[in-house]
């Protein structure tokens, strides 16, 4: 579970959004933590700043920063192959 030394780093949230068929429903919330008291955590997140509950945290933990780039797991096609075509699926038809 997270702590003080936690605000100010990136984390991912878990926190029960409520029941489906009487099982849990839960909902994560990834995103910069900016704030913990005993009741409430606040999370700024792509969509703005997010608040829960204390009581609805189901797990968190600190998470790396997100990846760009050459970093992001994409690799250049081997040579004399093409990359496919995003659009398509299919190999990409060049210029």
């Amino acid at each position: 579970m997270l702590g003080d030394g936690d605000v100010g780093h990136r984390v991912v949230v878990r926190v029960r959004a409520g029941l489906r068929e009487g099982r849990p429903v839960f909902r994560d919330h990834l995103g910069t933590l900016l704030s913990m008291s005993d009741t409430s955590w606040t999370i700024a997140t792509r969509g703005g700043p997010v608040t829960v509950a204390r009581a609805d945290v189901h797990r968190a933990k600190r998470v790396p920063p997100p990846v760009s780039g050459a970093a992001s797991g994409r690799r250049p096609a081997a040579p004399g192959r093409t990359a496919p075509d995003r659009a398509t699926g299919g190999p990409d038809p060049g210029p």
